[in-house]
């Protein structure tokens, strides 16, 4: 339709991020039913985007640190870590900014022991914290989420501060798009 003034590729990427899955309080955990669910929604959605994968996210600290029954999906979900792809946070969900060197490569050392994966840590930079904003890697557009305030605290749309309008409000009114 540009009539060759455009030369984009229509390929579309979906990332789909399952951050914190060890984190969060006794009894909104996951629990074994969630990660059968999640392999089977997987495999499901891999029959029309090849080459799907639901990234987990994971500080190894809070690895069985749910009740009976979360602890033991913590397990399955390590025996099927092969069906995903991971990345990890700082140990104990730590905020890199807080802390000197050696101490943070102390941290993600003891997440390297938990499992072998690497991360980066912010969005593109950790100061000043109101410059951050949504940046493209690799045709893939990166919400800053401290920024716009989601956290592993916030399981529901409806209970974003503020309610949804308002994340939205922030995402598409050019409070955090990526800017050159």
């Amino acid at each position: 339709m540009s009539r060759g003034s455009f030369n984009w590729s229509l390929d579309t990427y979906i990332q789909i991020d399952i951050d914190d899955v060890f984190v969060g309080q006794t009894g909104t955990r996951l629990v074994t039913e969630d990660i059968f669910a999640l392999i089977e929604s997987q495999n499901f959605l891999r029959k029309y985007i090849k080459g799907f994968n639901y990234t987990l996210g994971f500080s190894g600290h809070f690895f069985r640190r749910g009740d009976k029954v979360e602890n033991e999906a913590d397990e399955v979900l390590v025996a099927q870590s092969h069906n995903f792809l991971w990345f990890p946070h700082m140990w104990h969900h730590n905020h890199p900014q807080e802390y000197e060197l050696t101490y943070l490569a102390a941290l993600m050392t003891q997440n390297k022991l938990f499992a072998e994966f690497t991360s980066t840590e912010e969005y593109p930079h950790l100061r000043p914290a109101w410059d951050r904003r949504a940046f493209i890697h690799n045709n893939i557009t990166v919400l800053p989420r401290q920024t716009c305030g989601l956290f592993t605290h916030t399981h529901f749309f409806h209970a974003y501060p503020d309610g949804i309008e308002n994340l939205k409000k922030n995402i598409f009114e050019e409070k955090l798009l990526y800017k050159n």
